[in-house]
């Protein structure tokens, strides 16, 4: 590893020691290395412990409620609906109480089935342990990967603070996957940079194990990840210390990883199988094209100017909807890492840097002005996925994270670049007041003044000490003391001036214990166990999500929804609370709508509905008044009468609803005619007169029965999305199901008396489960191999011994 002396010739204590150091320098290095570990340990958990202060005290709930996508009214409910489908089905599956229904595992991550495995109850109080220990753990993970490139002990502790504190960190960190991934790249590149040093597989396959651990969206961007990180490897440390050359060690590399990828194949492939068949993929609302066509596309002033700012954090701009920069608090770029950092990083052009720092540095600053003009480039990290910043910031972060750990070494190894330093604050001073100037009626001039007196504070801090050969004024220690400082007092905005959720539940928009349980317990006493129905609401409790929480099944939902009910609600032009394929809002607007879809039961906190047609007042709960929908048609009906969807799309959006209500939608009407017909010719006709009945049950999310009389060959029409995973039974026969009505789901039935039953089963997790088990019979086979080679090895020294 690259190690550079003191003027005096004296080695710095701490470097790392290459491996060709004698054992008593491989001790020292060691005993180092824990010490630098306690000492980032120590301030990480200070910083912790005094933002969970205020939470334990004011028995407040880690979950908050002042931006549209928050932890309250979306990573909340799920974590809920998680635990309840670990427990009772041992599985994430598909949920009824998803809207219409959709399968809900695709999303999910380590710490999320983690959390699940504890109850119910449980879930808002895991909100605040859980990311404390993302962070704790993305801190560690990085304390070893600045380590293994070659960092000193204490100038690691203070990287490994700068990222576990960073403004990615204490914004997007506090959404479940986006915070997953902060020590998920860690934990990446720290066992990355194991293999290479020590070329034992079970780094590789750690690897692996890790990227598969996420979200599905892993699998793309780690790629691109490894890709870019494989070219920019030889400008950032030095392969000397390499155990093997480093092609043939990365094409190992690939293969161990893989099969660590693989060991996680029973989620990874049906969450894969879930996002490519998407609507944000291969939908109508795919935004892959819009990633294209940002390839000719420059930043704005407005834009370039936001990111240039968010370099010193997002507050600089305000606090979640109080923020006013670009996009919303979230999307928003914020390369925040530490004023420290920044400062340090023109220390790699001074006189004494080394020619790898000089190309480390004018590579990545170069490689950041392109991202921040080029739009492209932050959209390809995300791919198919979005448009914002998102985990593309965290990358930038992370370069500016290396590039400034490497700039501190470079002063406590040769002495401060005076004239580095005093222009570099000074740039930073001028740019700071000219684009405040320019946008001052969106700066937040508190966070401004704080910015600046960190500036001033780590520019005399960093001085040379006539002392002290050139040195800066304060140890490393001290420094790493000051940087603690920094992070805890720049994360108090974005962890504690927010709307938080009390530990009740109760929030300022509103609590999931409200009353409508009692009206579902209500209404449940009154129904026939198993009994299938869907229930809405004229309010809400919280947000879209509330049946998750409150575990009915409704219409509403916030979620990465399928093709199917994409489908469905653009075609019959349902309203979206936002226009984007994930909001789905109530259609109390729409009752045709409502009885198409089996709404039973109707709640509101007023006596609205008994203006509406068909709608009868059947009691209360509470201040909540209970309807019964006399013309619901149930989840299962049976229909006869056919029409296009080109006949269906000419119709007034009323006329349409009416339609439907004795007419079902087929793409090809005279396919599905024909074999109407031909079930009819087939199968004998019941008594005259019988009337159709369908009575459908739900045994679990992923087993349906229904007991169906069909007088005459008919069209069974479910009210759920027609997805991949559901099978259907009649009378013990697989049936095949069709799409009907935009995106529900229908299959045929003969005249006469029959029992269908509809299970779901997640499309490739069968295949997952065999993939799994291959990776992991193999890793085991070439552990026991090699276990057997070592014993013969020192079977064979022994004999030569004696």
């Amino acid at each position: 590893m690259m190690v550079t002396n003191h003027p005096s010739g004296q080695r710095n204590p701490g470097a790392a020691i290459p491996r060709n150091s004698s054992t008593g320098e491989r001790l020292r290095s060691l005993d180092e290395g824990k010490r630098g570990f306690l000492l980032y340990l120590a301030c990480a958990i200070v910083i912790v412990l005094v933002l969970s202060l205020y939470f334990i005290i004011k028995h407040r709930a880690f979950a908050f409620v002042d931006i549209g996508i928050d932890t309250f009214s979306y990573y909340f409910p799920f974590q809920i609906a998680h635990a309840r489908q670990l427990h009772e089905l041992h599985t994430m599956t598909w949920s009824f109480d998803a809207g219409l229904g959709s399968y809900i595992g695709w999303l999910s991550n380590a710490l999320v089935w983690l959390n699940a495995l504890f109850p119910e109850s449980w879930q808002l109080g895991l909100r605040l342990p859980t990311y404390f220990l993302r962070v704790l753990l993305a801190g560690g993970f990085m304390y070893g990967y600045l380590r293994k490139i070659g960092i000193e002990a204490r100038i690691s502790a203070a990287g490994a603070l700068a990222y576990a504190f960073c403004g990615y960190a204490m914004v997007n960190g506090q959404w479940d996957t986006q915070g997953y991934a902060i020590p998920q790249l860690a934990a990446y590149l720290f066992f990355f940079e194991c293999y290479f040093r020590n070329r034992k597989a079970r780094y590789a396959v750690l690897a692996g194990l890790v990227v598969g651990s996420g979200a599905v969206f892993d699998t793309y961007t780690f790629t691109l990840l490894s890709v870019l990180y494989v070219v920019a490897r030889p400008f950032l440390v030095s392969r000397e210390d390499d155990a093997a050359p480093y092609l043939p060690s990365l094409c190992r590399y690939i293969a161990w990883a893989a099969l660590g990828a693989m060991l996680t194949a029973v989620v990874l492939v049906p969450n894969l199988i879930y996002l490519l068949s998407s609507p944000r993929v291969s939908g109508n609302h795919s935004i892959f094209h819009s990633v294209l066509d940002s390839a000719g596309e420059t930043t704005g002033f407005r834009l370039l100017a936001v990111e240039l700012l968010s370099l010193f954090g997002k507050s600089m701009f305000g606090t979640a909807s109080n923020y006013h920069g670009w996009s919303n608090w979230f999307e928003a770029p914020g390369f925040y890492v530490g004023i420290l950092m920044l400062v340090c990083i023109p220390q790699l052009l001074g006189p004494k840097a080394t020619r790898r720092e000089r190309l480390m540095c004018i590579a990545g600053l170069v490689l950041w002005l392109v991202y921040i003009t080029w739009p492209f480039m932050r959209h390809a990290v995300y791919g198919f996925g979005h448009l914002g910043f998102r985990l593309s910031t965290l990358w930038v972060s992370l370069g500016l994270l290396v590039l400034g750990v490497a700039g501190l070494r470079r002063v406590y190894r040769s002495g401060t670049w005076r004239s580095g330093l005093l222009m570099t604050i000074a740039g930073m001073v001028l740019v700071l007041l000219y684009l405040t100037i320019r946008r001052a009626h969106f700066v937040d001039f508190e966070h401004l003044a704080l910015v600046l007196t960190f500036i001033a504070m780590y520019g005399a801090l960093l001085w040379p000490s006539p002392s002290r050969q050139g040195m800066p004024w304060i140890p490393a220690t001290g420094l790493v003391f000051v940087l603690a400082c920094e992070l805890l007092i720049f994360a108090i905005p974005p962890i504690l001036h927010r709307h938080s959720v009390a530990m009740d539940g109760s929030s300022r928009v509103g609590s999931y214990h409200d009353g409508t349980g009692d009206a579902l317990r209500w209404i449940r006493k009154r129904e026939p166990e198993n009994a299938f129905y869907r229930v809405e609401k004229t309010y809400r409790s919280v947000y879209l999500n509330d049946s998750l929480v409150q575990d009915y099944s409704g219409t509403k939902s916030y979620f990465f929804q399928g093709k199917s009910i994409t489908r469905f609600v653009d075609k019959m032009q349902l309203p979206r609370p936002h226009p984007r394929t994930n909001y789905i809002g109530r259609m109390t607007g729409r009752p045709a709508v409502l009885d198409l879809l089996g709404v039973r039961y109707l709640l509101s906190r007023n006596r609205g509905p008994d203006k509406l047609d068909g709608m009868t007042w059947i009691g209360s709960a509470g201040k909540i008044n209970i309807y019964r929908n006399r013309d619901a048609h149930g989840i299962g009906h049976l229909y006869r009468n056919l029409a296009s969807e080109a006949e269906a799309d000419k119709l007034p959006v009323t006329k349409r609803d009416a339609l439907l209500l004795d007419t079902v939608i087929v793409p090809d009407p005279a396919e599905v005619q024909a074999g109407l017909a031909r079930l009819d010719r087939e199968h004998p006709r019941p008594v005259a007169g019988t009337e159709a009945q369908a009575s459908l049950r739900k045994i679990s999310d992923i087993h349906l029965a229904a007991s169906v009389h069909a007088p005459q060959a008919s069209v069974f029409l479910i009210s759920m999305p027609f997805e991949r995973g559901w099978q259907a039974q009649v009378d013990g026969k697989v049936a095949p199901m069709f799409r009907a009505d935009y995106g529900l789901t229908a299959l045929l039935l003969a005249p006469g008396q029959h029992e269908v039953a509809l299970r779901y089963a997640v499309p490739g997790r069968a295949l997952g489960k065999w993939l799994s088990l291959a990776a992991l019979l193999i890793l085991i086979g070439c552990g026991a191999i090699r276990m057997i080679a070592v014993r013969q090895r020192g079977g064979r020294r022994e004999g030569e011994v004696v």
